[in-house]
């Protein structure tokens, strides 16, 4: 089904951070159906001679999803309000019922932390999502992503948003470094 509308993204960098906004603007006769999210790949180690062990994470949620084979969204591991990279956990994870917009990741001892926030609001809505992922156990990178909802959104309906015509709808993201 097409749908007549402007998608457009906007980034601004600053010194140690960046905001990006995706912003929808329905064209069309019809309620549109969208849930958008970013993306972002970290050096993890970012210190040489670390491990990603070394890193813990700090995230919000009080609730956990992952996906089985056939995209379902079913109960995912039981976690802490603050994890070491290191745990395979987290691989592959939506984190939602968020009761914060920010996730914090750093050093256990120090060496600055990154910040990945998820709208304005102190307090996202319902369903949106923190996804937690890397591709192996030594990839040299480690994804923090801020969504909407979890993946496939259209599919189950949690997280989806829908902007009615005419209207206009932005997801907003920032990544600051200290």
């Amino acid at each position: 089904m097409l749908f007549r509308s402007d998608f457009t993204v906007t980034y601004r960098f600053e010194e140690l951070g960046l905001t990006c906004d995706f912003t929808l603007h329905n064209r069309d006769q019809r309620p549109l159906p969208w849930s958008a999210g970013h993306h972002f790949y970290f050096t993890v180690p970012w210190t040489q001679g670390r491990r990603r062990s070394d890193y813990t994470i700090r995230i919000p949620a009080t609730k956990r999803l992952k996906q089985d084979k056939t995209g379902a969204l079913i109960v995912g591991p039981e976690l802490g309000a603050e994890e070491s990279l290191g745990n395979a956990a987290l691989i592959d994870t939506f984190h939602t019922g968020l009761t914060g917009n920010e996730v914090s990741f750093s050093e256990r001892d120090g060496g600055g932390t990154v910040r990945v926030r998820l709208g304005e609001a102190p307090k996202p809505a319902p369903n949106a999502t923190f996804v937690t992922w890397t591709l192996a156990e030594d990839s040299p990178f480690y994804c923090v992503e801020p969504w909407m909802g979890p993946a496939n959104a259209a599919e189950h309906k949690v997280g989806l948003h829908v902007v009615p015509p005419g209207g206009t709808e932005t997801f907003k993201v920032a990544v600051t470094a200290s």
